[in-house]
């Protein structure tokens, strides 16, 4: 409405400037006419800017989903809620420190670990929303790229931006695995993936 007011009255005055300095010659009236015309585009400019929309990525689309709320309203994080949350794109901070094998109530370190029937692997390493730059309201496991153990079936502890995670054998195909961890935002909208993924054979289960 405000634009085609704008437009409306800028033409007004442009058609009485032409004829009256046409006719007249007033040089007065002219330039009052053109203060007119100036005064009618800066109120358009002034009352209705225009507003340039950029191009977004998918990044900062999902991140604006996220900042918005409109991506997921948050309850209480059961099993359920933690496989609903939508993965925002973006890595979170920090890093698996710490890759072992926990059998017998013992803890050994492996580059390569191979459980058997019994065995636990453990992560340990530190995570951060990279968002909100506080701890994570919560972390949680992913097997082989999809999968999200009910986090009843394995042991976690977060302290802050600290983890240990031990996951059994029995929570894994036979064969090789890819773990990963996923670190629930603060606000509890969507997670975070550690870019690190660690190889886990099982020989038995």
């Amino acid at each position: 409405m405000q634009v085609t007011v704008t437009i409306i009255l800028t033409a007004c005055c442009v058609a009485l400037s032409y004829f009256s300095f046409r006719r007249n010659r007033d040089a007065l009236l002219a330039c009052i006419l053109g203060i007119l015309v100036f005064s009618a585009f800066l109120a358009g400019s002034l009352f209705h800017p225009v507003e340039l929309t950029e191009k977004r990525t998918s990044l900062e689309t999902a991140v604006a989903e996220r900042v918005n709320g409109s991506d997921r309203s948050s309850a209480s994080l059961d099993y359920q809620a933690i496989n609903d949350l939508p993965n925002i794109p973006v890595p979170a901070v920090g890093q698996i420190d710490f890759v072992g094998i926990r059998r017998n109530e013992r803890v050994s370190p492996s580059r390569a670990p191979r459980l058997r029937a019994g065995d636990e692997i453990e992560l340990r390493g530190r995570v951060a929303d990279p968002l909100a730059h506080q701890p994570p309201s919560g972390l949680f496991v992913i097997v082989n790229s999809s999968l999200r153990p009910d986090p009843s079936s394995y042991r976690e502890v977060l302290q802050r931006t600290a983890f240990t995670v031990d996951v059994p054998a029995s929570l894994l195909k036979q064969g090789t695995n890819q773990l990963e961890i996923g670190a629930i935002a603060a606000d509890e909208r969507g997670f975070f993936k550690l870019p690190d993924r660690v190889t886990v054979a099982v020989t038995e289960r």
